[in-house]
């Protein structure tokens, strides 16, 4: 079913889970929309993309080209060599702006579910809508855009002298005999501009995600009726395992600016894949690990339905136990029937509801969810190391690795 499409206009959307999004509203987009780039009702990502690629990338071109930055020096420091400026402008900024219909489809999928499979209790369904409103509130808030846009703009100023202190003279600017870094005019563009757009992009995505997760959070605390024997083995919850794969684009997006980095290290600064292997594999977890904790809220409400039901299938088995040894071994009359009869038919359900109960797992991670942003994650930062060690070994390894 598809999302059904709310007005910019609209800060607070119905509480209908129909209506949710975690993309449409706040300051950011209305704004964009009222210079064209967005119509109501649409995201207009392509469109988007292109124009914020282009305003951070053509200018820093052009004002490196009449500067003579392009190809000198010979190294990363000039314009056309440097990695991370491709990685950043050309790549994760419209990254960040093509996933966001894809993210906000996939995610309001996921909120539906938990209507549809009737997990949330008639008399908690007005509280699940004040969740998703809160979410919305959250979404649109006009402060938290604003303070996101103050730190991406500081983060961008402080970034060229930074960078010009770490790499000495280059595109961005230039060291003075005294010490003192002398910004360029691309350098200033970067810093004022192209910087501060793609910081503030990331930023949006984690307060996105913030806000995500907390909603989780309180939804997990809403006496969900979870089914033991469901054939997900998570009590009906798999489905909310799959949302990682909604920020994809993300890890992806982020990753590739760190693998940027680290490939001008490899090639131009003369580091060492083993110098930083395990900055690379902390990276790797700590990115994984960001996606999957926030399904540890489920696991309180996952462990008491799995030890209430093996309780009940505890009790009811002896009881039903009980009668069956009374038809078919004691030859009594039987007791009133439980499960329709005492039969074999009958003890083999019962085995099989309580396998089902044990078989449950504490917290819904899935594979769908997860291997897309292990993957997101890997393939930029293996680009990185390709620098440095060739394709065939590191096939080579992972293989050793799997087996």
């Amino acid at each position: 079913m598809p999302v059904k499409p709310s007005h910019e206009s609209q800060s607070l959307p119905g509480p209908d889970p129909e209506s949710f999004s975690i993309a449409r509203g706040a300051p950011f987009l209305r704004l964009q929309q009222q210079l064209g780039l967005v119509g109501d009702g649409s995201l207009a990502a392509t469109r988007r993309a292109i124009f914020f690629a282009a305003l951070c990338w053509l200018p820093l071109l052009v004002l490196a080209a009449l500067r003579g930055d392009l190809l000198v020096p010979e190294d990363g420091r000039s314009f056309l060599r440097d990695f991370t400026v491709p990685a950043r402008f050309l790549l994760a900024v419209p990254i960040l702006l093509l996933i966001e219909p894809v993210a906000d489809a996939r995610l309001a999928l996921l909120v539906r579910e938990f209507t549809k499979g009737g997990l949330v209790p008639e008399g908690r369904v007005e509280e699940f809508r004040a969740t998703l409103r809160e979410a919305h509130r959250s979404r649109d808030s006009g402060a938290a855009e604003a303070v996101l846009a103050v730190v991406a703009l500081g983060g961008g100023l402080a970034w060229a002298p930074a960078a010009i202190r770490a790499a000495g003279s280059s595109w961005i600017g230039t060291v003075a005999a005294d010490g003192t870094a002398g910004i360029s005019p691309a350098g200033w563009w970067a810093g004022a501009v192209s910087v501060p757009i793609a910081i503030f992009l990331l930023l949006r995505w984690l307060w996105r995600y913030a806000i995500w997760v907390r909603m989780l959070r309180r939804i997990s605390r809403l006496d969900l009726r979870l089914v033991a024997t469901h054939p997900d083995r998570c009590g009906g919850l798999a489905f909310i395992g799959q949302f990682p794969a909604a920020f994809t684009g993300f890890a992806f997006a982020a990753s590739a600016v760190l693998a940027a980095a680290l490939a001008r290290l490899f090639v131009w600064g003369g580091s060492r894949v083993e110098d930083l292997q395990w900055a690379v594999a902390a990276w790797s977890l700590g990115i994984v690990g960001l996606f999957v904790l926030p399904l540890a809220a489920f696991v309180p409400p996952l462990r008491a339905v799995k030890h209430r039901s093996l309780l009940d299938f505890a009790a009811l088995s002896l009881r039903h136990n009980r009668a069956f040894e009374r038809r078919w071994i004691d030859g009594s009359t039987p007791a009133e029937e439980l499960l329709g009869s005492q039969d074999t038919s009958s003890l083999a359900d019962l085995a099989t509801g309580y396998a089902a109960a044990k078989a449950m797992r504490a917290i819904p991670v899935v594979a769908e969810g997860v291997v897309p942003v292990v993957l997101a994650v890997a393939l930029p930062l293996a680009c990185a190391i390709a620098t440095q060690v060739p394709v065939r070994t590191m096939l080579r390894a992972l293989r050793r690795f799997v087996l």
